[in-house]
């Protein structure tokens, strides 16, 4: 009898390593979104996180009423006496915000205590603002 070498791969062990290849891709790539999701929601809260401390500092600075308000796609910040925009901010399409407008006086109290949250798919951050002290928060 004589033996035949064998040269290459089978048909079958090729499309058995694509397949698995293919799983292990498709893994990977709902945990990247996952986690790409997730450090864009807490980079934006960040952001915003500064953005109210920035209006709470330029009420205090400037002896002035400033606001921080969110409209339908962005947030600004607005001096209340001059109803001037400071500063703006488009938001990512993908998170969402609740949460009332913010008003800051010279004593960079705001006017009362306020919880805004970031909503990402099922993550959320939140932002809360404590009335008696001006302390704001991001949980």
């Amino acid at each position: 009898m004589k033996l035949i070498k064998r040269q290459g791969v089978a048909l079958s062990e090729l499309v058995l390593t694509i397949a698995i290849i293919a799983v292990i891709t498709a893994g990977g790539l709902f945990m990247y979104k996952s986690v790409l999701t997730s450090l864009s929601l807490n980079n934006e809260a960040e952001l915003l996180h500064h953005y109210l401390k920035n209006a709470q500092s330029t009420a205090e600075i400037y002896s002035r009423d400033v606001r921080w308000e969110m409209l339908t796609s962005n947030y600004q910040i607005i001096d209340i006496e001059d109803n001037v925009v400071l500063k703006q901010r488009a938001m990512p399409k993908h998170i969402k915000v609740q949460g009332d407008s913010v008003e800051f006086n010279e004593q960079i109290r705001p006017k009362q205590g306020k919880t805004i949250t970031l909503i990402s798919g099922k993550k959320t951050r939140k932002i809360t603002i404590d009335p008696s002290t001006g302390r704001i928060r991001l949980w």
